[in-house]
């Protein structure tokens, strides 16, 4: 494994992978938050439709395992 690190740069490797998880995260958070289901910031649309889960009482049969 320690030769791969002759081949590849190692700062450059992390810059790479630490700019991957950085895109990678703003395009999900983008697309959350582009939908109207998992917008959480806009009149919690989520909260509201979960509320209503509760209320048909599906939500609160507890499962005995």
């Amino acid at each position: 494994m320690w030769r791969i690190w002759k081949v590849f740069d190692p700062r450059r490797i992390l810059i790479a992978t630490a700019l991957w998880l950085i895109i990678i995260s703003l395009t999900i958070h983008v697309i959350l938050m582009t939908t109207e289901r998992f917008n959480w910031l806009q009149g919690a649309p989520a909260a509201e439709y979960y509320s209503e889960v509760v209320e048909d009482g599906a939500a609160l049969s507890p499962r005995l395992v």
